[in-house]
């Protein structure tokens, strides 16, 4: 599976990249779409957002990689705090498929992943 990650917090991507590497997955971190576009060898299987990224406003950057034709059919999933209703709601309405808790994305991300019917 290859995942695609939107993060502005470097640690915080390297720690999503080394968990899905570790459980067999492809994973590239991306700032941008345009930078998406060219690390990205085939259309990723999800696509994964910090939606409390503060570089880019995440419901616009939902809308724009799902006009993408080469993320066409990734399933784009948002992580961010439980108690965060307005950025959940904001995400969900700009077509974001699944939002998953920090700890989900930060402690068991495989197993989240797997349970959303994506990866092995």
């Amino acid at each position: 599976m290859l995942v695609l990650i939107f993060d502005d917090n470097l640690l915080t991507s390297a720690s999503l990249l080394t968990q899905l590497q570790s459980a067999g997955h492809e994973a590239i971190s991306a700032s941008t779409v345009a930078e998406a576009r060219r690390a990205v060898p085939r259309r990723p299987d999800a696509i994964l957002i910090n939606l409390m990224a503060s570089s880019f406003e995440p419901p616009a950057l939902i809308q724009q990689l799902l006009k993408e034709p080469a993320m066409h059919g990734a399933q784009v999933i948002g992580f961010c705090g439980h108690l965060d209703e307005l950025r959940k709601t904001s995400a969900l309405k700009a077509g974001c498929h699944h939002i998953i808790s920090n700890a989900q994305a930060h402690k068991q991300l495989a197993v989240t992943l797997k349970g959303l019917g994506l990866g092995t």
